[in-house]
């Protein structure tokens, strides 16, 4: 093969970047991203943006790629509340690192892009949640799969980049600028 191929790890890095959501300077890695809101999410669940607690996130605030908790984090980030919204700031790791680095990147270059949100990693066994009976599908199956629950006060545990976030909301700020 040839040698002066780029390694499939960094192959993708190369290619050009969008401009960044909200005019940041295309050097930044700096990008704002709506965590969470009353939306119904894709397990007909809604989080009620005041009942986030942030203090542990925000004392280890990871954004690993799609969940994954092995890998080292493609960022970090800081949670906040902003109205009806929990938002979410993430400076992605720098090109250069050697191990978060082409990851980072790739994930950078697809948010700039549009196509990539985020996704909330919390503990279910300690939130306090209100069984929702309107959004009962009637569907047995479903209801026990996918209970109509409104979580009211739940700790963040980590954010992670994914390429389809529960929440259809969970995106950019600025999005859809992009469109």
């Amino acid at each position: 093969g040839r040698r002066d191929a780029a390694p499939p790890s960094t192959r993708f890095v190369q290619l050009a970047s969008a401009e960044p959501v909200q005019g940041a300077a295309a050097t930044s890695r700096l990008r704002s991203f709506v965590a969470s809101n009353g939306t119904v999410d894709s397990h007909n669940t809604t989080f009620r943006a005041s009942g986030w607690v942030l203090e542990r996130f925000n004392r280890n605030p990871v954004v690993p790629l799609f969940h994954n908790y092995r890998d080292f984090p493609v960022g970090k980030g800081r949670a906040y509340v902003a109205g009806d919204e929990l938002r979410l700031d993430v400076e992605f790791a720098p090109a250069d690192d050697p191990v978060s680095g082409p990851h980072a990147e790739q994930a950078l270059l697809w948010v700039d892009r549009g196509v990539l949100g985020v996704s909330v990693g919390f503990d279910f066994r300690t939130a306090e949640y209100e069984y929702n009976k309107e959004r009962e599908t009637g569907d047995e199956i479903a209801d026990w799969f996918f209970p109509p629950l409104d979580f009211v006060r739940q700790e963040l545990h980590e954010v992670s980049i994914v390429t389809i976030p529960s929440n259809p909301d969970a995106l950019p700020v600025g999005r859809d600028a992009l469109r």
